[in-house]
């Protein structure tokens, strides 16, 4: 072989023998970010257990995020890891229990399967001897909704709600008194229906006890009851009675579940994890109000017609009720209440 020739096969054979370190030594530093990128990716894993048994169908998400899923036969469920943070609140609910959480580390090192959320129980019965919290601010009294909620508080205070016991012309309505409060100048319920009386109470006062000379007299209101429809009533509300709907009113159409030791919340929301919160999707839906906005009082429909409305076809989109004191036009991860613009009471 001729001298050029050969030094032109080796100059050659060194050419590709660059290539090929100059392209390993490039692909080899993109497979280092790559790995870390995809140990990123591992899933937050766990199960969802209740007396040491697993939980099936309970929603579990990070809290205050969008995404969520459900626990398998086996209690078991999987999500994306975030990676933003350190650590994350892993939040569980299912109907009958409160919301459960665990926390843990958000690292490419965090093993699956860690997690662990326990959910406890609701109590089997309703307590007849719960005392209802009082919603208005008082710091002597720690457990008042309006201290930690004020800007909640402000804004029910405001509403039909807050005056449903105490609103003037509801008054004038029940007894016949004109606005100046002279008798005998109008219609009156207690004259025209006087064993319907508390037939205004178990909607304007529904806190009042059938046994409380107030529920038969709604001028006698006083107390938590006097706040008319507040923060802790709402709460309370387990299920809603559609069978008689429109004939029993109020209270008498509402299933309620008071502890008798702790607290109890339900809450649209499922992923509030203080220990005592509930999920309840009943609160999204426009059976939630039937109870007291829907109704015929002495052959009159005196009352809303929302929820007939919401029963109308093409009505899904109108099942979210556009009168809920707190949760108008929210969507389940927003946490703040919507403001309003609200008319001055007389």
């Amino acid at each position: 072989m001729r001298p050029a020739a050969c030094l032109g096969l080796f100059l050659l054979m060194s050419l590709a023998a660059a290539c090929g370190i100059y392209w390993e030594r490039r692909f080899a530093g993109a497979r280092a970010p790559m790995s870390a990128e995809l140990a990123s990716e591992a899933p937050l894993a766990g199960r969802v257990l209740a007396g040491g048994q697993a939980v099936v169908g309970a929603r579990v998400r990070v809290q205050g995020q969008a995404h969520s899923t459900l626990t398998d036969e086996q209690g078991r469920f999987k999500l994306p890891r975030p990676r933003t943070v350190s650590q994350v609140s892993l939040t569980a609910s299912k109907p009958a229990y409160f919301i459960g959480a665990a926390t843990l580390p958000s690292t490419p090192e965090t093993p699956a399967a860690l997690a662990e959320i326990h959910l406890q129980p609701l109590p089997a019965e309703d307590c007849e001897r719960y005392e209802w919290v009082d919603p208005t601010p008082d710091a002597a009294s720690p457990k008042r909704c309006g201290n930690c909620h004020r800007e909640i508080y402000d804004e029910w205070k405001l509403s039909g709600h807050a005056a449903a016991a105490n609103n003037r012309r509801l008054l004038n309505l029940y007894d016949g008194r004109d606005w100046q409060g002279l008798p005998d100048r109008g219609w009156g319920l207690l004259a025209e229906h006087p064993h319907g009386a508390g037939v205004c109470t178990s909607c304007h006062a529904p806190t009042v006890e059938p046994d409380d000379p107030a529920f038969d007299d709604l001028r006698q209101v006083s107390g938590v009851a006097a706040q008319g429809v507040h923060c802790d009533l709402c709460h309370k509300i387990r299920d809603v009675s559609i069978e008689h709907v429109g004939l029993a009113h109020g209270r008498f159409g509402i299933e309620w579940l008071r502890p008798a030791e702790g607290q109890i919340f339900f809450g649209p929301l499922d992923d509030v994890a203080r220990g005592d919160d509930v999920h309840s999707p009943l609160q999204s839906q426009s059976r939630y109000c039937a109870s007291c906005h829907e109704g015929i009082v002495f052959g009159v429909p005196v009352l809303y017609d929302l929820f007939r409305v919401a029963r109308q076809p093409g009505a899904a989109q109108r099942q979210a009720m556009p009168d809920l004191p707190h949760d108008a036009d929210r969507r389940p991860d927003q946490h703040c209440a919507r403001r309003r613009r609200h008319r001055p009471r007389r």
